[in-house]
């Protein structure tokens, strides 16, 4: 079994450091912070900077932590999984819970990026996002999640068939 506390550590420090990033560059925006973008990086949608601040450390925050606490809870209660479970000695919570605690971190580790680059944007004036920027990060995290969802679904019917009698 693979060790659960280092992608709990790797969790808490992303966690960490995203606070502290979002603490230390709040005083480089703007009151009036462009939060929305259009396809071609101008500005569309605006809102005050104590707002995007909350919004974007809340779900920072919280959407990676709750996603890395409830999805094993939330794999588990699917009708017939607690029986596979049960046959599959490999299949456990604390293997769900370490892969939910990697997942948690590639998704701070995206919304810190775009962070990142809402505070890029809003830097210059007018403000302007870098869209090859955008593309590079939105397709980092999709290749990173297709790659964490095969390994799960590869470890599920692995041991899938190795439960299944001969």
């Amino acid at each position: 079994m693979k060790n659960l506390r280092f992608p709990a550590i790797v969790l808490a420090a992303l966690a960490v450091g995203f606070l502290v990033m979002t603490l230390s560059t709040a005083h480089l925006l703007p009151e009036r912070v462009a939060s929305h973008f259009d396809a071609t990086g101008r500005p569309d949608g605006w809102t005050d900077r104590s707002s995007f601040l909350l919004v974007m450390g809340g779900v920072g925050l919280a959407f990676p932590l709750v996603f890395a606490i409830s999805m094993p809870f939330l794999i588990l209660s699917k009708p017939g999984r607690s029986q596979l479970l049960k046959q599959s000695s490999g299949l456990t919570f604390a293997d769900l819970l370490r892969r939910a605690f990697w997942f948690g971190s590639m998704t701070l580790c995206f919304i810190a990026a775009v962070q990142a680059l809402v505070v890029n944007a809003n830097a210059s004036t007018p403000p302007s996002l870098q869209m090859a920027m955008v593309v590079i990060v939105v397709v980092a995290f999709t290749l990173g999640v297709m790659f964490w969802a095969g390994s799960l679904l590869y470890h599920f019917s692995r041991f899938h068939r190795l439960a299944q009698p001969a």
